[in-house]
């Protein structure tokens, strides 16, 4: 019976949040363990993103070394080095985080560096950003996407326009329609038009 109100005691202690964390098998405070560091890239990005979440300012890489690991040919290396290059240091990872857009083709990585590129500062969104949408079509969707919320990513007419001729129906041509009433005016009713008779034509021939 003792040691039932023991336990009892000892647990509502441990879910008490004003009392400091102790362990079950004594008196003593918890302590973190320090995991042995590692050479191999994936483990030096592990390491790295425990010391950037625990806002420690050791860093087992810095950016220059978290660069190269950018064109790994394992996906997921890329991915999480250039998440981490943002978050050790935006003003160097904006151009290649476009730089990689434009160069990827897997729908997935896209996304991922498409989701990259809007946590950067809103004032360092555009740097490196190309002139039009360019790449894959994935690529060029993200483009249209991203300037959509950061206008500082200039979307011309002269770039939208050929898009919207396309008759595929895809995310691009979705994006690039969205798009319209941000980048085009009244003024533009007449290409406007031109470029939605060649999606009513394909629609009427399907």
């Amino acid at each position: 019976m003792l040691f039932r109100s023991r336990a009892a005691l000892d647990q509502a202690l441990a879910m008490d949040p004003s009392a400091a964390p102790r362990s079950p098998l004594g008196e003593a405070a918890l302590k973190p363990i320090e995991l042995p560091a590692g050479n191999s890239p994936e483990t030096k990005l592990a390491e790295l993103e425990r010391q950037l979440d625990r806002g420690e300012s050791g860093r087992a890489l810095g950016a220059q070394e978290l660069i190269p690991l950018l064109g790994s040919p394992e996906a997921g290396t890329a991915a999480r080095a250039a998440r981490l290059l943002r978050r050790v240091d935006p003003a160097v990872a904006a151009p290649l985080l476009w730089e990689r857009l434009t160069k990827l083709t897997s729908r997935e990585q896209v996304q991922l560096t498409e989701d990259e590129i809007l946590r950067l500062p809103i004032k360092l969104a555009a740097n490196g950003a190309p002139s039009a949408p360019t790449g894959s079509l994935a690529a060029k969707a993200a483009f249209i996407r991203i300037s959509t919320v950061r206008p500082s990513v200039a979307l011309t007419k002269e770039a939208l326009l050929p898009l919207l001729k396309s008759t595929a129906a895809n995310e691009l041509n979705e994006a690039a329609w969205e798009a319209v009433p941000r980048v085009f005016g009244a003024s533009d009713r007449a290409a406007l038009e031109a470029a939605a008779k060649d999606l009513f034509d394909a629609a009427a021939k399907a």
